[in-house]
């Protein structure tokens, strides 16, 4: 009987382990009424492998364009934040340390930065800007839009 249970054992221990993935949704900001049209938000993300983060700008505006920069920063305390590069999909392999975003009309888009695989800080912030929403000859009567950013991470 002590055989089978330590082969049993044996046989469990051996499996791999395989990694969760998890998505939070860090800012679902709505930002053309904001007199300051800044969107942050921060993440612990010290048990991850991997990080990768998704921007949506979601607007029903036409009557301009809409543009963004996009920034970084990381942390030990969650208090005390460091500004970093990562990595995008339209810049490959060069890290960058901000975006400027541009939403052309109608002004929807979407953006996805990665971390550095080095990266080891416990908490991760990303802060948005975005520009050309306060001058009221641009805006129209009814113009709304969204920010929604989310961390997918690999644990």
């Amino acid at each position: 009987m002590n055989k089978i249970l330590i082969a049993l054992m044996l046989v469990l221990l051996t499996n791999p382990l395989y990694a969760a993935q998890t998505q939070k949704t860090i800012i679902n900001d709505t930002v053309i009424t904001k007199a300051s049209p800044v969107a942050q938000g921060d993440i612990y993300i010290g048990d991850a492998d991997k990080v990768a983060f998704f921007i949506t700008y979601d607007s029903n505006r036409t009557t301009a364009a809409i543009t963004a920069n996009v920034t970084a920063a990381i942390s030990i305390d969650g208090v005390n934040w460091q500004d970093i590069s990562w990595f995008d999909v339209a810049g490959g392999v060069t890290p960058v340390t901000s975006e400027d975003l541009n939403f052309s009309n109608p002004s929807d888009g979407n953006y996805i930065g990665m971390l550095e695989y080095g990266v080891t800080a416990p908490y991760l912030k990303i802060y948005m800007k975005v520009n050309n929403l306060t001058d009221a000859s641009i805006l129209g009567p009814v113009e709304a839009a969204t920010v929604t950013v989310t961390v997918i991470e690999k644990k």
